[in-house]
């Protein structure tokens, strides 16, 4: 997650990776991330979805995984105010 720092003195737009501070560094396949207020409490929640990158025809038959073992899980993040809470279901 890019964090933009605002310009510098000659006027650079400058960011920094905040992933881990927020607690936000998913190591899955993230494809792309939406924030909303899905508990509309003020502050926004994170929503990544992550794909699976196969080598193999997506006709091909996988067994469905339901435990949350699989790796192209997305992946739901509350933000409580002060940290941010991965949920799982």
């Amino acid at each position: 997650m890019f964090v933009n720092q605002g310009k510098d003195a000659s006027g650079q737009i400058t960011f920094k990776e905040t992933a881990a501070e927020y607690g936000l560094d998913d190591p899955g396949n993230s494809m792309g991330a939406a924030f909303v207020d899905y508990d509309l409490d003020g502050d926004l929640d994170l929503y990544v979805l992550n794909n699976e990158q196969l080598t193999a025809k997506p006709t091909n038959f996988r067994p469905k995984v339901t435990d949350g073992s699989a790796i192209n899980n997305d992946s739901f993040y509350r933000n409580n105010g002060w940290y941010v809470h991965q949920c799982h279901d």
